[in-house]
């Protein structure tokens, strides 16, 4: 799998790109800076009926419904039974790559708040045993094992709901 177009066209092996370190349940996440529209402390959510488990439910974001997804549990990255449950602690608002059905932002929920790091093309190595992630690319990074998730893939998944109104 090659890394998905977030990274792929943005680093270079001298500079260093500022990214942010997400922890989403079992997984670190890794994405350049300029995905993250805004981090946020956890807030209640609506639920909105009939959507998928790792739709979280919506809130209301500088006037628009923004989606809130739990990344481990959408289909491809891992199974409801591998991921463990934890009580989210901040929603990270994503802005969107693809503009699906007219979505320009969405958010994960996420256990701690992010950090950033500054990261070289050669800090990231490839994971020998990697769990065959559909929905990004497992690296390594120093101590730590992360994924870049595949956010057009993501985002087609979210397009395939019918609506995010509550």
């Amino acid at each position: 799998m090659s890394p998905p177009d977030t990274i792929e066209h943005t680093m270079d092996p001298i500079s260093p790109l500022g990214c942010m370190l997400i922890p989403a349940s079992e997984v670190l996440l890794l994405l350049p800076n300029v995905c993250v529209a805004e981090i946020l402390p956890w807030r209640e959510l609506r639920q909105v009926p009939n959507h998928p488990v790792w739709c979280e439910g919506v809130f209301d974001w500088r006037g628009q419904v923004v989606p809130v997804i739990s990344y481990v549990m959408l289909p491809g990255a891992r199974t409801q039974e591998q991921a463990s449950v934890r009580r989210p602690q901040a929603i990270v608002v994503l802005n969107a790559l693809s503009q699906v059905r007219g979505l320009a932002n969405y958010a994960m929920a996420v256990d701690a708040l992010p950090r950033t790091v500054q990261v070289r093309e050669d800090d990231l190595q490839p994971l020998e045993n990697g769990q065959g992630q559909t929905l990004g690319l497992e690296l390594q990074l120093e101590d730590a094992t992360v994924i870049i998730p595949d956010l057009r893939a993501l985002e087609a998944q979210l397009g395939g709901l019918s609506s995010f109104s509550a």
